[in-house]
């Protein structure tokens, strides 16, 4: 199960989002739906990529892009695009055992929970980088949260759930369609977030903290129900011909 932060994360972005409406989200993603919508005037050639140190991306034109290539939202300064979001569902999938087949409606609901993790975690990064001063203490922040994961937080949800193993947890989690490593994303935004609310010394809930982060970040989704639903499928097709 998702912890409420990142619920409350992932419920109070949904009203600045162009076709993701509060009123058609499921925060836990088993139901969420993701409505077309028309073009976004969304800005910024700045992709989650090359921020997180991948290579960057040519410019976008003033002519439509590729298909593949194209944005599926965008967060302030940042651009998630669709290879991006396909290959981060791949990741996801990879932790499925091999002997477990999730069916097509676990495979969108996991997209769906990829792609909010992503849109939060750019939002969280972008306000780390600035209130932190660049991205280098942000990467020795998100390091230490890393082995907090395996040293604690893991063993834990392992012994909370009654898995008794890695690999029985990703099973079990596999049925509610997430997996350990979407929780550990979960886990180091939340905890970013409220490691710069105690810095800022704000006195509100994170989920008033975030609220105002986003305000000074919009964002904007521009991807529609099918096209998700396609990054899923092909996501999960190359999946089975790895195995």
């Amino acid at each position: 199960m998702r912890s409420p932060a990142i619920l409350c994360l992932i419920t109070l972005l949904a009203p600045g989002w162009t076709g993701l409406e509060a009123s058609n989200i499921d925060p836990t993603g088993a139901d969420a739906e993701i409505r077309p919508d028309g073009p976004s005037s969304g800005p910024g050639p700045i992709t989650l990529a090359a921020n997180l140190g991948a290579e960057e991306r040519p410019r976008a034109s003033t002519r439509p892009a590729p298909p593949a290539g194209r944005a599926v939202a965008s967060i302030g300064a940042e651009v998630i695009t669709l290879p991006e979001l396909t290959a981060a569902v791949k990741a996801r999938l990879a932790e499925v055992p091999a002997d477990q087949v999730l069916d097509r409606r676990q495979t969108i609901a996991l997209a769906k929970g990829v792609l909010k993790a992503m849109i939060v975690r750019s939002l969280v990064f972008q306000e780390a980088r600035d209130v932190l001063g660049g991205p280098a203490p942000l990467a020795l922040m998100v390091k230490g949260l890393e082995r907090r994961w395996v040293d604690r937080e893991l063993p834990g949800l392992i012994r909370r759930e009654g898995s008794g193993s890695e690999t029985g947890l990703r099973s079990k989690l596999a049925g509610r369609s997430t997996t350990p490593g979407l929780l550990r994303e979960e886990f180091i935004i939340r905890s970013v977030a409220e490691s710069l609310m105690n810095r800022e010394s704000s006195t509100g809930d994170l989920s008033s903290y975030l609220e105002a982060v986003r305000r000074r970040r919009p964002i904007t989704s521009i991807m529609t129900e099918a096209e998700l639903n396609a990054a899923g499928r092909e996501a999960a097709i190359e999946g089975k011909r790895r195995r």
